[in-house]
C-alpha cells in the first residue's frame, strides 16, 4: 500500500509575499512594475512553482526572456525575500 502525504505551503504554513520578490526585481532589472507582474503570472513562472523546472533552467529562461543581467545569487536572494 502506498501512502501520501499532501499539503499547501503556500500561504498556509508559509506566508508568501509575492509583491516583496516583485519590488526587487523591478530594482534589479529596471523592468517596469507591469512587466514584473506579467513575468510572475506568466506560464514560465507559474511552471516553476509547481516543479516543471529546475531552478538553474527557470533562472536561465528568465534572464533570457527579460534580458536582464542578473546574476544566480542575486536572483536566489531576490526571490526568497518572498518568503
Amino acid at each position: 500500500m502506498t501512502k501520501y502525504i499532501i499539503f499547501d505551503l503556500g500561504n498556509v504554513l508559509i506566508h508568501i509575499h509575492p509583491e516583496m520578490a516583485m519590488k526587487g526585481f523591478e530594482e534589479a532589472s529596471g523592468l517596469r512594475q507591469e512587466r514584473i507582474k506579467e513575468f510572475f503570472l506568466s506560464d514560465l513562472h507559474l511552471g516553476f512553482m509547481k516543479g516543471n523546472y529546475p531552478a538553474m533552467e527557470f533562472y536561465k529562461a528568465m534572464v533570457d526572456e527579460y534580458s536582464i543581467s542578473l546574476d544566480i545569487f542575486h536572483f536566489k536572494k531576490i526571490n526568497l525575500a518572498g518568503f
